[in-house]
């Protein structure tokens, strides 16, 4: 076993980590818990350059396609917010390319804005049958202004897009930290 520049981290080799958790039954915990959770969105995000890209030997192909659900599973857990930003940057891409959507996505939440706004001014809610009709009428207008603008079609790009993206850097992505250069961090 090696000690990396952090003298709290141990770097195991790869296949020796893996054989671990294949004997110590953690695989089988994965099968069991691979949906995401609000506690995977709670925490900190991992830093970009350093957790989230890495370093060159922090990439590797999988060796079996256990090892590449093992780092899907894990990694979709530990950077469960970086995807989310970048579903977010995508889909702020998609709508820019396709302005109608944009503007079709603006107009249905002022709809939603205009509606509360009337909702609380107008006291709606001592009428329930004329604030079931409005919101009713605003829910058909709203799919009218999204299917018409194709907002439906830049979702569609930005979750395709990540997806995709968040698959392959979680697929490649090694599960142990990579040993640090001695190099690293100091002066020449």
């Amino acid at each position: 076993m090696v000690f990396a520049s952090n003298p709290l981290a141990l770097s195991v080799p790869e296949p020796a980590f893996e054989s671990w958790l294949r004997d110590s039954g953690y695989l089988e915990v994965l099968d069991h818990n691979t949906s995401l959770a609000a506690e995977d969105f709670a925490g900190d995000t991992p830093s970009w350059s350093r957790a989230f890209i890495g370093s060159f030997g922090s990439y590797s192909f999988p060796s079996s396609s256990a090892q590449a659900r093992l780092r899907v599973h894990e990694n979709v857990k530990r950077y469960a917010r970086n995807y989310a930003y970048l579903f977010i940057l995508f889909l702020a891409c998609a709508l820019y390319q396709m302005p109608i959507a944009l503007v079709g996505l603006i107009s249905c939440l002022a709809i939603w804005d205009f509606f509360k706004y009337f909702d609380d001014k107008w006291r709606l809610d001592q009428y329930p049958i004329t604030r079931q009709c409005l919101l009713r009428l605003a829910q058909c207008v709203t799919a009218v202004i999204l299917i018409y603008s194709n907002v439906q079609m830049a979702l569609f790009c930005a979750l395709s897009v990540s997806y995709a993206g968040m698959i392959l850097h979680a697929a490649f992505r090694k599960l142990t930290p990579t040993k640090q250069s001695p190099l690293i961090g100091r002066g020449r």
